[in-house]
Parts: C-alpha cells; structure tokens; sequence
C-alpha cells in the first residue's frame, strides 16, 4: 500500500509540475533579450525602468523582447505580491524578435515586495524580476 501511495503522488507531482527536456529547450530556444518593470510602453520602448516604485503608482508594465522562436509560441507573466499570485498574462510571440508586456493596477495597500515570473511553454521559467512598490514619494 505505501509503495502505490509513493507512485501516486510522484505521478501526481510530474503532472502538476512539468519538466522541461532538453529536447524541449532546444526546439524552443527561446531569449529574453530585454526585460524591464517600467512606468510605462510608448512606441513599443519601456519608459521608467526601476526595481523600486513609490507607493501611488498607479500601474506598472513587464516589458519583454523575446528573441529566438522558431514559430508562434507564447509567454506567460505571472505577477506575484511577496508569494502570491496576483494576475497571470499569456502573450503571444509571433516573430523570432517580438517584444511584448503585460501590466497591472496597483492599490494603495499593496506595499512591499513585487516580482513577475516570465514563463515559457512548458512552464520553463526564463527570469524572475523583483521589484519593491512603497520606497519613496509618489
């Protein structure tokens, strides 16, 4: 009975939580080659690249350049509020140079730690971006 129990729930790991190949990771040899938290996007640039933001702010953005795909494929932004998960995007990456960005309303009493996990299929995790929200004035 422990030995079924123990497959079980290693089966049940490798299914909740899949493993990126090798295989995989060549055939979707995707770069991130820029990757900003900024204040805003004008004409496809990130405008006020920080790690630390006043409390105030109103939205900030996850821009991403994507180099590398082999055809369309996505990305995923996952934000984060210390270990919570806040708001999850999926973007589209239609080029082998793309650049894209999610972003996300801040509320007055959502101080301290931020972070956005940007994700490729299957759920191979690029970069992991921290970010403060409260440290000076608005």
């Amino acid at each position: 009975m422990t030995r079924l129990v123990l497959t079980g729930a290693l089966l049940l790991t490798s299914l909740l939580w899949p493993m990126e190949t090798a295989a995989g990771a060549a055939e979707n040899a995707l770069i991130l080659e820029e990757v900003f938290i900024c204040r805003n996007v004008v004409n496809r640039a990130p405008l006020g690249a920080a790690t630390a933001f006043p409390l105030g702010v109103p939205r900030l953005y996850c821009f991403t350049r994507v180099v590398g795909a082999r055809g369309p494929t996505r990305i995923t932004h996952i934000w984060y509020y210390g270990n919570r998960e806040m708001s999850r995007v999926t973007l589209p990456v239609q080029t082998s140079d793309w650049r894209t960005y999610s972003f996300l309303t801040f509320h007055e009493d959502w101080p301290g730690r931020w972070s956005v996990a940007v994700v490729s299929p299957p759920s191979m995790i690029l970069r992991v971006l921290n970010f403060t929200v409260g440290m000076g004035r608005k």
